[in-house]
């Protein structure tokens, strides 16, 4: 599997594999092949009851059965102490959260893009990893076959004030942010998230082509 060329739909049927390369890589070139995150803007993000628009959970310890083609990724967390409680975190799908997006994806040239409300209660992580684009696979396929990681276009989008105990690193580079900022980084760079304060830490994925 090479990471330049794979498509995201290859990656989502080898999970295991495109991890364990992604962290040879960043072991052997730290943050210097793909690059350090970059803050490319900023939006206003309106005020939301967050917690009343969580439509579904996730966590990297999260098996749904011993056929799930991320087990054995799921495994290696569990394996060291990490359960569905403290790697738990809440999300909002986009069907479930009005688009407040769509004039910066315009502006970075992505016409089809999905994006996912992450929202990190007091108390929970989720550890180091990498995002393989899995679930952006098994939701367009046919994109999915066509695309690599190479072409893909990801941005973090900072949607509550940085608080103490708040955290978000990428590779070695512990990232210092403002509500409304967007950052670009690369998925293949392992990078992790805590909330350590009082206060939910929310932010937003966007990922598209």
């Amino acid at each position: 599997m090479n990471l330049d060329t794979v498509t995201l739909w290859e990656t989502a049927q080898d999970v295991p594999t495109f991890e364990r390369l992604c962290y040879e890589s960043y072991k052997q070139h730290g943050n210097s092949k793909y690059g350090n995150y970059k803050i490319v803007g900023n939006i206003d993000i309106p005020d939301f009851d967050w917690d009343s628009l969580v439509d579904h959970q996730r966590s990297v310890a999260r098996i749904k059965d011993e056929n799930d083609l991320k087990a054995e990724v799921a495994r290696k967390y569990q394996s060291v102490g990490y359960t569905t409680d403290n790697s738990d975190l809440h999300c909002i799908s986009d069907s479930n959260f009005p688009n407040i997006f769509e004039d910066f994806a315009r502006s970075q040239g992505i016409t089809k893009y999905f994006y996912r409300i992450q929202v990190q209660h007091p108390g929970q992580m989720v550890p180091d990893h990498i995002d393989s684009l899995r679930s952006w696979s098994l939701r367009d396929p046919e994109t999915a076959k066509q695309k690599t990681h190479n072409e893909l276009k990801r941005y973090l989008v900072q949607c509550s004030e940085p608080e103490t105990g708040h955290f978000f690193t990428i590779g070695n580079q512990p990232v210092v942010w403002n509500k409304g900022d967007i950052i670009k980084f690369d998925n293949r760079i392992p990078h992790a998230t805590a909330n350590a304060g009082f206060n939910n830490k929310v932010l937003a994925l966007i990922e598209g082509f």
